[in-house]
């Protein structure tokens, strides 16, 4: 496997799984199997393997984060919920369960409470892929917002000028207003809709990253 790059070969994913079995209390390998899957684009491998390593490290945040990920992929949404609020329980600062709490957030379409988790796993420094991957998502509401308040402004003109007597160009002013409330709406739905497959698209997030790889020497005999 080219570990310069997302892509990772099923074989490597198949022999990290063998590893997991053999060695289940391996934190090392649990983390890198879910992170392995993930990257591949198989959720429910990622779900077992991230079960799997729970079941002998549970308050572990990085495998709490690969379920609630594979469970987000999977349109799985309220379990994930559950995931993510039993181990901000367990470790309320980790910046990623921030972000895990964030997207799930945006998936029910809770854009304010998704904002304000994003700025918990955004934090001050940026210098973390939670950081990162948390203003990046932040940019992509905002750009959201601003559509919106556009087109609420535009709605809100031309109600003035209908009831000023001028309907023909208040009428026009209101569509327009709502036709560019519904191509943000539209706009918000098909990036939420990349961030849940995983897909590569520049400006967004794939939610997953060789960086969040763990870093453990005895790994490297089942690599």
């Amino acid at each position: 496997c080219d570990w310069s790059s997302d892509v990772c070969s099923s074989d490597l994913l198949a022999t990290l799984e063998e590893g997991l079995d053999a060695q289940p209390g391996r934190l090392a390998l649990a983390q890198a199997t879910a992170l392995v899957a993930l990257l591949e684009g198989q959720a429910e491998r990622a779900e077992f393997a991230a079960r799997f390593g729970r079941l002998h490290r549970a308050s572990d945040p990085h495998l709490a984060y690969f379920l609630a990920v594979a469970l987000y992929r999977s349109r799985k949404t309220r379990e994930a919920e559950e995931v993510v609020a039993e181990a901000r329980g367990r470790a309320p600062q980790a910046p990623l369960l921030a972000l895990a709490a964030a997207v799930v957030a945006l998936g029910q379409g809770r854009i304010l409470t998704c904002w304000r988790l994003l700025g918990l796993a955004e934090g001050p420094e940026r210098a973390n892929y939670a950081s990162r991957a948390a203003a990046t998502l932040r940019r992509m509401i905002h750009r959201w917002a601003a559509g919106g308040l556009v087109g609420a402004g535009l709605v809100g003109t031309g109600v003035v000028l209908v009831t000023a007597g001028q309907p023909l160009l208040g009428g026009a002013l209101s569509a327009a207003g709502l036709a560019v409330m519904v191509a943000a709406g539209a706009w918000m739905r098909r990036n939420e809709a990349v961030l849940r497959g995983g897909q590569p698209r520049h400006g967004m997030p794939r939610l997953v990253s060789l960086e969040l790889l763990p870093r453990d020497r005895e790994l490297e005999r089942h690599h």
